[in-house]
């Protein structure tokens, strides 16, 4: 692992905190300094920023960089870690968001791949993740995985799944021959 990465590590609550926006649907960037103060009041540590529920998605590339800006430096401080979600439809203004995630300090990036002309396969997901990543090469990256959304379901994912499936399986069937065991010596006096 590179030893730049070897000591970040994400600890604490992580919230995903919704994109302020003004009655007329502009950004509002001055909320931020609240709500950094309402999730340190609750203990919260961090957040995920523009993601999912931080309708990144929905908004413009520069409306992306503006909040982004306000919560690494509202969050200065305060909060330990701020995750900034850089995931596009297109890879060029992914790449540009996650340059600006590194010029502004953010503690990782974090993206999703497209979801309208959705990659073919897991081969075309790693080059675009890797095209981002290498967009901020001193910041920690995570790929941000929506299966359902992008349709891309990764085998490495899967397989992990179902060896975690089958190792509850082999719980379950231990622990039954166990009880099985305890009731025949219970009941019947022999193993």
């Amino acid at each position: 692992m590179d030893q730049k990465f070897s000591s970040f590590v994400v600890e604490g609550a992580i919230a995903a905190p919704a994109t302020a926006l003004k009655e007329n649907g502009d950004i509002d960037t001055e909320k931020v300094d609240d709500y950094v103060d309402f999730l340190t009041r609750h203990e919260i540590d961090g957040v995920f920023i523009l993601g999912t529920l931080g309708e990144g998605m929905s908004l413009t590339v520069d409306e992306r960089k503006q909040v982004a800006e306000a919560w690494v430096r509202y969050g200065q401080g305060r909060l330990s870690t701020v995750i900034v979600h850089v995931g596009t439809n297109n890879i060029r203004d992914s790449i540009e968001l996650a340059k600006h995630a590194e010029q502004i300090k953010a503690s990782a990036i974090a993206c999703v791949c497209p979801s309208y002309y959705k990659p073919a396969d897991e081969e075309t997901v790693v080059d675009y993740m890797e095209q981002v990543a290498a967009a901020a090469p001193n910041t920690p990256f995570y790929y941000y995985c929506i299966n359902f959304v992008t349709g891309v379901f990764c085998k490495m994912f899967f397989l992990t799944v179902c060896l975690c499936v089958f190792i509850a399986l082999v719980i379950v069937v231990v622990i039954d021959i166990c009880i099985i065991i305890i009731i025949i010596v219970t009941v019947g006096g022999y193993v």
